[in-house]
């Protein structure tokens, strides 16, 4: 499964919601216990007739959520004078620009500004903790998402990303019932489905990844990602014939998007 147990998102929206991006941009974390080689490795061996399930690689990863758009309108700084919680909505697009850039250092400063002003702003921390959890800053990216789910406990992609950080940690029961939260709230979301999936997989649970992987490619029949993850739990617990249908369709759709040379 991708890289690390979720698909994590890095700034607020106006309700928080699931963006996916295409699924050459997920990252992607490995599947302890498992030998599968990434997609596009993967992709090579299918394309000279040698997919066998067994295959020597290394790990698959797990899914991250992609940047959304900052819940704050924006606002020009130079505008004086201006309420604490508007120029906190100024460094708070700041980091947005900066974070959708890539630039995930930058961005965690200008969130971090932002909370310094206006400290109760549950999008800015999420935000911040999509930075810190893009720089491998685990422990940090879990207190933002902990604070943002303090401010808003509805936050579902808070409780997806909490889960997700806790997972990197390695405190894979705890980020199972952050899912869990999360999937109470809204419980067809493929975000939450997919990342706990792998968690699942990485718990060595194969039937329970097996049945949210199936939930996500319910609603999308094409995802690359999941076919095969869930292709990799059917062949952890033997049944071949399935993982190999489940492989051949994910070879079939790499093949008919890999750009024309």
């Amino acid at each position: 499964m991708p890289s690390v147990p979720t698909r994590i998102s890095a700034t607020s929206a106006t309700h928080p919601g699931w963006v996916k991006t295409s699924a050459h941009k997920h990252r992607r974390a490995s599947w302890t216990g498992e030998n599968w080689g990434r997609l596009s490795r993967l992709l090579v061996a299918l394309q000279i007739g040698l997919l066998i399930l067994l295959l020597p690689a290394k790990p698959t990863f797990a899914r991250e959520p992609a940047p959304q758009k900052p819940h704050l309108s924006e606002h020009r700084h130079k505008q004086w004078p201006g309420t604490a919680k508007e120029h906190a909505a100024y460094h708070s697009n700041i980091g947005f620009q900066l974070y959708t850039k890539g630039e995930y250092a930058a961005a965690r400063l200008e969130f971090t500004r932002a909370i310094r002003l206006h400290a109760k702003l549950s999008g800015v921390f999420y935000n911040r903790g999509n930075a810190n959890f893009r720089l491998r800053l685990y422990g940090d990216a879990l207190d933002d998402y902990e604070q943002a789910v303090r401010l808003n406990p509805n936050f579902v992609m808070a409780l997806a990303n909490r889960g997700n950080a806790l997972s990197a940690l390695g405190r894979l029961d705890e980020a199972l019932a952050s899912y869990k939260d999360a999937a109470r709230i809204e419980p067809l979301n493929p975000y939450v489905l997919f990342n706990r999936g792998f968690v699942f997989g990485k718990k060595h649970d194969y039937q329970a990844a097996i049945a949210d992987f199936t939930k996500v490619l319910d609603l999308n029949p094409n995802d690359v990602d999941a076919l095969v993850l869930r292709a990799a739990a059917y062949q952890s617990i033997g049944m071949k014939d399935k993982a190999l249908k489940d492989f051949q369709k994910a070879k079939s759709l790499l093949i008919r998007h890999q750009p024309k040379p």
